[in-house]
């Protein structure tokens, strides 16, 4: 239920992104993503409702930069390809994540695994080429489409840091580092812009920050209790909620064949739920 709430939670921030990134510079969305969830934590932390110490900075400053320039990168994918193809491209990181997490973690890798993710990524292949062929999938392939597969690799780093920083970190204080490295990065970067916005603009980055917070906490907490490879292939209904909000809420394409990926992609996540019982 936690992978499930966070993929509708970020599929709504999305949206919004998409929205806003029509009106503002998506530099200034992701600082304004960051600036909420950095004082939602120090706030709840300095109120005495939540822990955090500092465990393992190395692990966490490696996590901020990966997760930092990987939403920054979808942010950005967002408002130059559109919700639905850069969602899509961008959860190809479960593919990264199962790879690191044998190979780091030293997790198992079983037969119906390699099935499950197998099904995903031909699953992918239709949501992003239609006739089912890998060619027709990769035929547009540019600038922008190298970005996402290179923020999904990020994104896998991303996971595996998370699963391996619950040893000594808290999910509250694994995502306030994430907030206030993105923080360092950005906000620099984002003070050489023009600001455009109205009072309208403020808000909806407040409510961005808050939606994507609640998220991303979510995802971080269903990490404790699952193995990478679980929790990934989980997330990976991401793009077909993303397909969903782009055909009803801007219109974008949709095919027979997506929704025939998608349901492969929800096949996948139930063949690894039903080996884990």
């Amino acid at each position: 239920m936690l992978f499930l709430g966070s993929s509708v939670l970020f599929c709504l921030a999305s949206s919004l992104v998409k929205y806003e990134c029509d009106r503002i510079d998506p530099l200034h969305l992701v600082v304004g993503r960051f600036a909420v969830g950095a004082f939602l934590m120090l706030a709840l932390h300095g109120a005495g409702r939540i822990v955090m110490r500092f465990g393992n900075k190395r692990l966490l400053l490696v996590r901020g930069l990966a997760g930092g320039l990987a939403i920054y990168l979808n942010f950005v994918l967002i408002q130059r390809m559109g919700l639905a193809k850069s969602t899509m491209l961008l959860f190809l990181y479960p593919f990264f994540a199962s790879i690191l997490g044998v190979v780091l973690l030293r997790e198992r890798f079983p037969l119906v695994n390699l099935v499950a993710i197998l099904i995903a990524g031909y699953g992918l292949i239709l949501l992003v080429g239609g006739s089912g062929q890998l060619l027709d999938a990769w035929t547009a392939f540019g600038i922008d489409e190298g970005l996402a597969v290179f923020a999904a690799l990020l994104s896998g780093v991303v996971v595996i840091t998370i699963r391996k920083l619950h040893d000594t970190d808290n999910s509250w204080t694994i995502y306030c580092a994430q907030c206030l490295v993105g923080l360092v990065l950005f906000a620099p970067l984002a003070g050489w812009k023009s600001w455009s916005g109205t009072g309208f603009d403020v808000g909806m980055m407040i409510l961005i920050g808050v939606v994507a917070t609640v998220g991303q906490l979510m995802m971080t907490e269903g990490f404790r209790y699952l193995p990478v490879r679980v929790g990934s292939l989980m997330g990976m209904t991401d793009p077909m909620f993303a397909y969903l909000a782009g055909l009803v809420l801007f219109r974008e394409p949709v095919t027979l064949m997506a929704v025939v990926g998608a349901i492969m992609i929800l096949l996948s996540c139930g063949m690894v739920l039903a080996w884990r019982k």
